[in-house]
């Protein structure tokens, strides 16, 4: 084996330097550091493997690793919405707070549709404020492609006549399914909240995909 000590390498012509040939392996002996003011590059196809026990240490700016946790949405039920007794109704959340990949409806079908490319773990959630002069059951359901996949409430006493209630859960979602939030009341005067004052939000539909 032999060595080769220099303190430059640079091209003796153009702007590259190759080192070594395919399948060949360079080894940073322990304890030694590779450092410079430009840029690591892996062209595409290729890889940079970290053995196991290694450590990666960032002390400027990270960018590309990971994701986000997007699409994402948010809206609210701006105006009270009355709902018949003893019929699954859907909540129509008609104002958008944000929607990142532009997949919430919120002015004719008020559902949240995943945008191409974009299966998943998603996590939905949906909250409202129930109403009634005489409340005696009360439901929030997340629906999923026209059918409820989860719902959450109960029976209430019969002085009950202002309720909050959250329904949430974690699907496995797929391009083109559809996301929408129904509400299931009896008694009588039976409404869901809207906002109140601006920013009291009180009945609202969101959701975001996870990152795995």
């Amino acid at each position: 084996m032999s060595k080769l000590t220099v303190d430059t390498i640079e091209p003796s012509t153009g702007t590259t330097v190759a080192l070594g040939a395919s399948g060949d392996t360079f080894t940073l002996p322990s304890g030694a550091t590779l450092s410079g003011a430009g840029a690591i590059t892996v062209p595409s196809g290729g890889s940079l493997t970290i053995d196991s026990g290694a450590t990666i240490t960032n002390n400027g700016t990270a960018s590309g690793f990971g994701g986000t946790n997007t699409p994402a949405f948010y809206a609210y039920l701006s105006t009270t919405q009355s709902i018949t007794s003893g019929t699954w109704t859907k909540v129509q959340f008609d104002n958008e707070v944000y929607d990142t990949g532009s997949a919430y409806d919120p002015t004719t079908n008020y559902r949240f549709t995943v945008p191409s490319g974009e299966g998943g773990k998603y996590f939905i959630s949906g909250q409202g404020r129930l109403l009634g002069s005489y409340l005696t059951w009360g439901q929030l359901g997340i629906y999923k492609n026209g059918t409820i996949n989860v719902n959450n409430g109960g029976q209430f006493g019969t002085n009950d006549y202002r309720l909050a209630i959250n329904v949430s859960r974690v699907l496995e979602l797929s391009a083109g399914d559809y996301i929408e939030i129904y509400a299931y009341l009896t008694g009588t005067s039976l409404s869901v909240e809207g906002a109140n004052t601006v920013g009291n939000d009180v009945s609202a539909f969101f959701g975001f995909k996870l990152v795995e």
